[in-house]
């Protein structure tokens, strides 16, 4: 029975009672006082119960809204499982009315769910209506996307203050693809200033309306417009960083000619000096409690890799330094090379003076301002870059979008929308 036709049946008895009572004019006036009474506390009872109920609808029907969303950013494969999770996330508070949902999937990838609860009611008890169930639907879609076709950005950049993207002299980047997307609503949300080859990307995006120009390289700007969300953030895996496995706190030792550095938690930082060639073997590097610094002639070279900063810990490449990092193609930490949680405090990093660089995978740095100065090149052919702010001075890029053979971008939906 539903919620309605259970509203509609309390109403119902109670004016049949009332009308019956009322024909009755023959009864004990205390028993016609007694069955009145009843009738007046299952009215008020009615009312309490009844709004209760509606609460807990509402907060069911939150949830439920919830929760198809959330499944639907997800690729296909894990969407129930991310609607359970979620949803049961959601109604922890709503433990005592037994708050159950199924989900299922449509052929176009919509996320369809059904919620009920059941509210134990008091006053209406007397009108033998022990149980209320409350019930709610809810339905989210979003479609596959791709980086070269449908606007998904290749840098996203998060931060609402002024000039979340800086572009200063000198600063290029070769025609492709990619798109940048500016979160930035401030005056100006983004300065381009003289100099250099320009951002020949295939659209800058930006939410503000406010831009400050000093040149016109950058003729794919548009104010404004619809910025991508952050759905990356969702598809981070979750990384424990108790303890320390390797205690570093300073220089790696100056004659060696290489370092090999194996996965693991690293603390209290280190720096590099002497044109050394640092070997990251394959795997999980965590580190914490100290920054890193790579000096100039420093090679850093590993395939199969993934940095993760627990906290406010940074990375910095003073000079020349030789970069060629690349993330896993498959597993737990598929495509993601570089990445952070969210909550952090803002902090800077600062990429210098680098003639090759190669950073292929994801860069998920939500919390970062990160200065690209001094003619820092890079080459990706699968780039994913999500910061707080971006500031490029003489850079120098070549970059590609993740591409569709299973990049993480590709597989998360976008376009979200409820359906119902």
């Amino acid at each position: 029975m539903t919620f309605l036709m259970i509203l509609l049946r309390i109403y119902r008895d109670l004016y049949s009672n009332i009308q019956r009572l009322a024909a009755d004019i023959h009864g004990n006036f205390a028993v016609l006082t007694a069955l009145i009474a009843v009738v007046l506390v299952g009215a008020a009872g009615g009312a309490i119960d009844l709004g209760r109920a509606l609460n807990v609808r509402a907060d069911l029907q939150e949830s439920l809204d919830a929760a198809v969303l959330a499944a639907a950013r997800e690729p296909q494969a894990q969407r129930l499982a991310e609607a359970q999770t979620f949803f049961r996330a959601g109604v922890s508070s709503l433990g005592e009315y037994a708050p159950t949902a199924t989900f299922v999937i449509g052929a176009d990838g919509t996320v369809s769910g059904e919620a009920t609860a059941s509210l134990k009611t008091s006053l209406l008890a007397v009108l033998n209506f022990d149980q209320l169930p409350v019930s709610v639907q809810s339905a989210a879609v979003g479609s596959a996307g791709n980086p070269a076709t449908d606007g998904t950005p290749c840098i996203l950049l998060l931060n609402g203050d002024q000039n979340a993207l800086y572009v200063n002299s000198g600063a290029g980047i070769h025609k492709t693809d990619c798109e940048i997307h500016v979160h930035s609503t401030a005056s100006p949300s983004a300065t381009f200033t003289d100099g250099g080859n320009g951002l020949q990307v295939a659209r800058i995006c930006i939410k503000g309306p406010q831009v400050a120009y000093n040149n016109q390289l950058n003729p794919k700007v548009e104010r404004g417009c619809n910025v991508s969300p952050d759905t990356l953030g969702s598809a981070m895996p979750s990384v424990s960083s108790l303890g320390c496995d390797s205690q570093m706190g300073g220089h790696l030792p100056d004659n060696k000619i290489v370092h090999k550095l194996s996965p693991g938690i690293y603390c209290n930082g280190l720096s590099a000096n002497g044109s050394p060639t640092i070997e990251f073997s394959p795997g999980l590097y965590i580190i914490k409690s100290g920054d890193w610094f790579f000096n100039s002639g420093t090679t850093l070279i590993g395939t199969d890799v993934t940095l993760y900063f627990a906290d406010t810990s940074s990375m910095h490449f003073n000079g020349n330094v030789n970069i060629d990092l690349s993330a896993p193609r498959a597993g737990t930490y598929k495509d993601i090379l570089i990445f952070e949680q969210h909550g952090l405090a803002k902090t800077d990093w600062l990429f210098d003076g680098n003639q090759n660089a190669t950073l292929n995978g994801i860069i998920y740095l939500p919390s970062r301002n990160i200065h690209f100065n001094s003619t820092f090149a890079m080459n990706n052919d699968r780039a994913a870059i999500v910061l707080d702010k971006m500031s490029l001075d003489g850079t120098n890029w070549d970059i590609k979008p993740l591409n569709g053979a299973g990049g993480t971008q590709t597989s998360v939906a976008r376009g979200l929308r409820l359906t119902r």
